[in-house]
C-alpha cells in the first residue's frame, strides 16, 4: 500500500527541463556529414529497428477535458489547438513530445491527439523525437476558432503541419485524447493564484549545475544535403530512392534516415563537448546558487502577497509531495545557464511552478529567459576562450546580470501584487533569438523599459533582451 506522503504531486506536470545524467540538457540537433551507407547495411538498421522501443500507452484526458475538446467550441476569448498523430510504421511504439509556445504540451503516441487552448495571438507548436530535428510551426489564433495540426517524421526532421478543420475534426473524433502537460483548460491565472495566501510558502530554487554548457539545438536552420546509397546513385531529399535498379520500400529508408540522424546527432554532442572543454572544472555553481537564493529571497521579502521564508537551494529536483500540500503551499523555480550553440551569447533561463494549498498538480508553469548581449564576433572555440579569458570575469558578470534579470522578470510576472497583466498596447518586438540562431520578431508587451527590456510575449514567455527595434503591432 502507497501512503499519501510517499505520493508526488508532480506526477501530471511534465518538467519543462530535463537534467541527462552526464551534461545538461542536451536538444538533439541535426549537421555534419551525410554517410554512405549500402544495401546491407540499411537492412541491418531496419531489422535491428523493428526489434527496439516500448510501447508507451496514451494517458487519457479526463471526462471534462475530452467533452470540452470534443466539442469544438473554445472557450470565450480563447482559441482551440489540436495536434494529431496518425500511424506510421516505423517509429510507432515511440511517442513524440510537444511542445507549444516554449512549455510542454505532452506526450503524443500514435493514433492520439492532444487539446488545449490559448489566447489570441502569435503562438509556436514543435514536435520532437529522439535524435531527430524538431519540426515547428508558427501561427496566429483567433478568439473562438481551432486549428489542427498533424504531427510526423520527414525526410530531415519532424513536421508539424496545419490541418484544414474538418479533415482535423474527423481524426480527433477517431484517435485517442491524451492528457496534456500544465497546458491550461481554462486554469487559474496569475492574479488568481497570488490569492492564496493563507500559509507560509515554502520556496525552492533547483540549480544543478557547476560549469556551463554547449547548448546542441536542433532549431538551427540545416541545409538538407543528397543522400548517395550504394553504388553512387544520388537523390535529393524528399525523393524517392532507387537501389541496384529497385524501389526502396518506405520503411527501410525510414529506418536509414533514422540512423543518419543519430549519427549526425553524435556528431553534434561531440563537437559541443570539446568546445565544453575549458569550461569543465569552473566550479561557478556555488557563487550562482548563493547569489540567486539572496535575489529571490529579497524579491520575495518585497511581495505583498506571496509569503516564505529563506529561499532553498538544491541541486537536485525532488517532487513535491501531496502530504506535504496538506500544510503549506510551495514554489518550485528551476534554473539552468549555458552558452548558444555557437557560443556567442550566455542564456539563463529559469521555471517557475507554483503548487497551491491542497491541490495535487501545479496549476501555473511560467518561463523566464535571458539573453546576454553577444560577446563580440567570435564564435565557436574562440568565442568559448574569450568567456573564460581574465580569470571568466566576462562569463561572470554576464551570469550575475542573468540571474538579476531573472528575479526581476519573478517580480514583474510573479510576485507582484498584480502579476501577469501587462499594460499599454501590444508591440512587436525584433530581436536575436539566441536559442535558436536566428532574428525574430516577437508580439507582446514591455513590462519594463530601457536598452535591456523585459518583455512578455503573447505566448507568456518573459524574456530580458535587447531588442534591435519595436514597434507598434496588432495581429
Amino acid at each position: 500500500m502507497i501512503r499519501q506522503s510517499q505520493i508526488p504531486a508532480s506526477l501530471d506536470t511534465t518538467s519543462h527541463f530535463e537534467w541527462p545524467r552526464a551534461k545538461l540538457w542536451r536538444l538533439h540537433a541535426l549537421t555534419g556529414p551525410c554517410r554512405v551507407l549500402g544495401a546491407a547495411t540499411i537492412s541491418s538498421i531496419f531489422v535491428a529497428m523493428l526489434m527496439t522501443g516500448c510501447v508507451t500507452k496514451p494517458v487519457p484526458a479526463p471526462p471534462g477535458v475530452k467533452q470540452e475538446a470534443l466539442s469544438f467550441t473554445p472557450p470565450t476569448g480563447m482559441a482551440g489547438i489540436y495536434i494529431v498523430r496518425p500511424y506510421h510504421f516505423i517509429g510507432h511504439v515511440v511517442p513524440y513530445k510537444i511542445s507549444l509556445d516554449s512549455g510542454d504540451f505532452g506526450l503524443l503516441p500514435t493514433e492520439s491527439c492532444l487539446y488545449g487552448t490559448v489566447p489570441p495571438g502569435d503562438h509556436e507548436l514543435v514536435t520532437e523525437a529522439q535524435g531527430m530535428m524538431p519540426g515547428a510551426a508558427h501561427f496566429t489564433t483567433v478568439s473562438g476558432r481551432n486549428y489542427f495540426f498533424q504531427a510526423d517524421a520527414g525526410m530531415i526532421g519532424m513536421k508539424t503541419e496545419p490541418l484544414s478543420e474538418s479533415a482535423g475534426e474527423e481524426l480527433v473524433k477517431k484517435f485517442t485524447l491524451c492528457a496534456t502537460a500544465g497546458v491550461p483548460h481554462g486554469s487559474p491565472s496569475v492574479a488568481a493564484v497570488s490569492s492564496d495566501t493563507s500559509a507560509v510558502c515554502r520556496v525552492i530554487a533547483i540549480i544543478p549545475q557547476d560549469d556551463p554548457v554547449i547548448a546542441v539545438k536542433g532549431s538551427q536552420p540545416i541545409e538538407a544535403p543528397p543522400i548517395t546509397i550504394g553504388a553512387g546513385a544520388s537523390t535529393p531529399a524528399g525523393v524517392g530512392v532507387d537501389l541496384a535498379g529497385q524501389v526502396v520500400s518506405d520503411a527501410v529508408f525510414n529506418a536509414f534516415e533514422e540512423s543518419l540522424h543519430r549519427s549526425i546527432t553524435r556528431n553534434r554532442e561531440r563537437r559541443a563537448k570539446q568546445m565544453e572543454t575549458p569550461l569543465d572544472g569552473l566550479e561557478l555553481g556555488d557563487s550562482f546558487r548563493s547569489k540567486f537564493q539572496s535575489g529571490l529571497t529579497g524579491a520575495i521579502n518585497s511581495s505583498p502577497w506571496l509569503h516564505a521564508g529563506q529561499v532553498e537551494v538544491s541541486r537536485r529536483d525532488d517532487p513535491v509531495m501531496i502530504a506535504e500540500l496538506t500544510r503549506h503551499p510551495v514554489v518550485q523555480v528551476k534554473i539552468l545557464y549555458e552558452l548558444s550553440f555557437d557560443a556567442s551569447v550566455l542564456i539563463v533561463r529559469a521555471q517557475l511552478i507554483y503548487f497551491r494549498l491542497g491541490r495535487t498538480k501545479g496549476d501555473m508553469p511560467r518561463y523566464y529567459t535571458y539573453f546576454s548581449d553577444p560577446i563580440g564576433p567570435e564564435r565557436n572555440a574562440e568565442a568559448v576562450a574569450k568567456w573564460v579569458a581574465s580569470d571568466q570575469a566576462l562569463l561572470r558578470q554576464r551570469m550575475d546580470e542573468g540571474l538579476g534579470e531573472v528575479v526581476a522578470m519573478l517580480e514583474a510576472d510573479f510576485l507582484a501584487p498584480k502579476p501577469g497583466e501587462p499594460s499599454g498596447a501590444p508591440v512587436k518586438v525584433s530581436c536575436y533569438d539566441a536559442l535558436n540562431l536566428r532574428h525574430a520578431e516577437w508580439q507582446g508587451n514591455i513590462v519594463r523599459g530601457g536598452p535591456r527590456i523585459l518583455f512578455q510575449r503573447d505566448s507568456g514567455g518573459c524574456f530580458s533582451l535587447v531588442p534591435e527595434r519595436s514597434h507598434p503591432g496588432s495581429l
